[in-house]
């Protein structure tokens, strides 16, 4: 959990504004610093990534992958609570 979920919540919100971070970028110490405050023990990251880019693949609406077929479930149990069109292609 340490490893990946911070750095990919980061990658996210960066992405999102604008500014995405090279993954050779390194982890603020003031991060590992305060989770060894914390208790935590296990090795830590020193870097955004795990030494290569990432491959992010495009959904497609009614593909064959696992992670299709998830992401296209989900839109029609959320999408019509928040009043969007689940096969709507801009949202």
């Amino acid at each position: 959990m340490l490893r990946c979920v911070p750095r990919t919540w980061t990658h996210l919100i960066a992405e999102a504004a604008g500014r995405p971070i090279a993954p050779e970028t390194e982890i603020p110490h003031i991060w590992s610093d305060d989770l060894r405050r914390r208790g935590v023990t296990a090795a830590l990251p020193k870097l955004m990534g795990e030494g290569r880019a990432p491959d992010p693949q495009p959904w497609m609406p009614g593909g064959d992958s696992w992670l299709d077929r998830a992401i296209e479930a989900t839109r029609h149990a959320s999408y019509p609570l928040l009043g969007l069109d689940p096969n709507d292609p801009r949202d």
